[in-house]
């Protein structure tokens, strides 16, 4: 089974990314580089609102499974790698991911605005694929602890100074019985071909 390993938390400046606590990964399959555990953890149970209005569980009570992740709108590199890995991944996966949710959750409350978020679905060709899940920090501070994320925001953002955060950025692969199955940590090397290898083990 694949599951967790600890998390690495990942100073975001402009042009800078500094991995904390880097741990050996040992790959599930060939060209995989999830971490290897002997059983799933259960998902903590996360319920909030996506940026359009539409309602976000997981677990699925429809049985789906899912991929989650943990972003900020404003970040300027690390978040729009990630987003870009996902949405090629998903090209890959063509219908199969279709049956599967794709969940981002703001590490940002105070910057990830509706707008911002629109904003940020489409650059990534994301809009309509992926609900992205905001709220005030009282609401997502829980869900970052229960899923061991790291996330601490400089709201001191300007035209000339980048906002800067400090968060862990997982993707997390949730099977449809709601066990965490696998997680692919930024800053360890990954590929679209491995996010969607995980999509059609999961859907298959």
């Amino acid at each position: 089974m694949r599951l967790l390993i600890p998390l690495i938390a990942l100073a975001v400046t402009t042009g800078l990314v500094a991995i904390i606590g880097l741990t050996r990964v040992t790959g599930t399959e060939a060209g995989s580089q999830a971490d290897v555990q002997e059983a799933a953890a259960v998902v903590p149970k996360t319920t909030g609102r996506a940026a359009d209005g539409s309602s976000i569980r997981l677990p699925s009570p429809a049985g789906r499974p899912a991929m989650v992740t943990f972003l900020f709108t404003e970040c300027p590199d690390v978040c729009m790698l990630i987003a870009g890995q996902i949405a090629a991944a998903l090209d890959r996966a063509g219908p199969a991911a279709e049956e599967i949710d794709v969940i981002a959750v703001s590490v940002d409350p105070e910057g990830d605005s509706p707008a911002a978020v629109r904003r940020f679905l489409t650059r990534y060709d994301l809009q309509g694929r992926m609900q992205y899940m905001v709220g005030t920090r009282t609401q997502l501070e829980p869900i970052w602890k229960a899923w061991g994320v790291a996330a601490q925001t400089d709201d001191h953002g300007s035209a000339d100074h980048a906002r800067e955060s400090v968060h862990s950025a997982p993707i997390v692969f949730v099977d449809g019985a709601g066990r965490q199955v696998a997680r692919y940590s930024a800053g360890v090397p990954y590929t679209p071909a491995d996010l969607e290898q995980e999509i059609r083990a999961l859907v298959g």
